[in-house]
């Protein structure tokens, strides 16, 4: 178990450099800062003015990099993969990082003269020695290379892996492109054409015309069929002779026994059968079919509806739902007949 924590822990020396290493950045970070915005007083006091003045007047804009790879490599301490057997190959790395660095901050001076001081008395005398070699051409090739083996050394900059992230990121930012211009000429290929305008022609003079107003169409309501009342028979009564009667002690009925009872007849409202007939419409259009009731024939136990089915409709499309017209209105039974002879 405890060589597992080791290999998966930076060792405790290591954690010590790399807590040393972050606080001298935030440090050396900060000097640099305030010897900018406040030179007369530092933040870090009278030895962040000392380390600013020497930094800057030795390595000049350089000593930015230095601070940036130094809070680098004390991140790197953290891992437990790092190692001190590599610290003189970090050393020589951020070494000829910073003085490749502050030459190439002193080539500037080639298009301003001004500049010349930008990479320190290092960056200055380092650019001097090999212009004076190779040219200016030649100077920025063997700086740069020298940068970035230098990197390489230190941070494990792998410039392979930086080549495919470039590339991966050019061909995503190429796809977006070309779906958006992709996307745009659909939708331009897509769009409505505009009707070709016609130049207008010298219109005659105008005439007041009176316009009757259309007349709407009456609504057409389903006609609820009155069926004429059986005439009641005329009363016929027919002479009998009674019976002989029985001795014995008993009492005839009385004679109201014989009289006729009235009939009591209940009448249903029209718009009753006309809101049945507007259920039914509306049950069908919910199941998808479309119509009018046309006509209504009332009786004392079944009520006949007349539908008339728009144009399209089958027949045995209704018919099949039978059963779900009586459960929608809530009726005993409903019965569908294809045609009605007549």
């Amino acid at each position: 178990m405890a060589q597992s924590e080791k290999k998966h822990s930076p060792g405790f020396r290591q954690e010590i450099v790399a807590v040393l290493g972050l606080f001298i950045s935030a440090f050396v970070l900060i000097s640099l800062i305030s010897a900018q915005m406040s030179p007369a007083s530092n933040w870090c006091g009278e030895v962040g003015r000392l380390v600013s003045q020497i930094l800057l007047g030795f390595i000049g804009w350089g000593a930015y990099l230095l601070v940036g790879l130094l809070a680098w490599i004390s991140f790197l301490f953290f891992n437990p993969r790092m190692s001190f057997e590599r610290l003189p190959q970090v050393t020589l790395g951020i070494s000829g990082a910073i003085i490749s660095c502050c030459a190439l901050l002193s080539s500037v001076s080639l298009r301003s003269p001004d500049l010349l001081e930008s990479g320190g008395f290092l960056g200055k005398t380092v650019f001097t020695l090999i212009y004076s070699l190779l040219g200016s051409t030649g100077t920025v090739l063997i700086l740069v290379l020298v940068l970035i083996v230098s990197l390489m050394l230190s941070t494990q900059f792998s410039p392979y892996q930086l080549i495919g992230l470039i590339w991966r990121s050019l061909r995503g930012l190429a796809r977006g492109i070309f779906g958006v211009l992709g996307f745009a000429v659909q939708k331009v290929k897509n769009r409505p054409k505009k009707a070709p305008k016609v130049k207008k022609e010298r219109s005659a003079p105008l005439v007041k015309t009176e316009i009757e107003p259309e007349k709407s169409e009456p609504v057409v309501q389903p006609v609820v069929k009155e069926f004429p009342k059986p005439e009641e028979p005329e009363d016929e009564r027919k002479t009998f002779h009674a019976a002989p009667l029985a001795k014995g002690n008993w009492k005839l009925p009385p004679l109201s026994l014989l009289a006729r009872n009235k009939q009591i007849t209940e009448k249903v409202d029209k718009n009753v059968y006309l809101k049945i007939s507007k259920q039914l419409e509306q049950k069908l259009k919910n199941f998808g079919v479309s119509g009018k009731v046309v006509g209504i024939s009332p009786g004392p136990v079944v009520t006949t509806y007349e539908y008339s089915p728009a144009p399209g409709i089958k027949i045995n499309k209704i018919v099949g739902l039978a059963d779900d017209l009586a459960l929608g209105l809530k009726a005993q039974s409903v019965r569908v007949i294809g045609s009605v002879p007549g």
